[in-house]
């Protein structure tokens, strides 16, 4: 079971991200994070998302577990929304980047270690979803 969560939350055009303001890693962009609690971790991430964006997420999309810190990375298409901040003693307000700013972001070091480690894999699911949903909207559109 792993020791932490986190899910990056994005759509079509862009990644969203805030800025830590406690001790551990401040000053880095990071998504939705937490510390497991003995809960399975997808159960955990989904708790999370809605504590910290008032999202109801329905489904979540595994990426990668980072063994360093032993973290299962999710994604979440948040479509047209805008995720609300509701822990402002812990972090800034939400802020959305393009995926290029965001790989820009990697390489300056700003983000936490895991979306520095795993930047490129977060893009390539990000756009790789967001194209099956198309192809699927598009097949939904041929059958009707």
């Amino acid at each position: 079971m792993p020791k932490f969560v986190g899910v990056i939350l994005y759509t079509k055009k862009v990644i969203w991200m805030l800025i830590r303001l406690n001790r551990s890693m401040k000053e880095s962009l990071q998504v939705v994070f937490k510390k497991v609690n003995k809960q399975e971790s997808i159960i955990a991430a989904k708790r999370e998302v809605k504590k910290k964006t008032e999202f109801v997420v329905m489904q979540l999309q595994w990426l990668v577990n980072d063994s360093q810190y032993n973290c299962n990375i999710y994604i979440y298409d948040i479509e047209k929304f805008k995720p609300r901040r509701n822990e402002s003693t812990k972090a800034r307000a939400w802020r959305h980047f393009s995926y290029n700013a965001f790989a820009k972001l990697v390489t300056q070091r700003r983000t936490t270690p895991s979306l520095t480690k795993y930047w490129k894999d977060i893009i390539e699911l990000c756009k790789a979803t967001l194209a099956i949903k198309e192809e699927n909207k598009h097949l939904r559109n041929m059958r009707e």
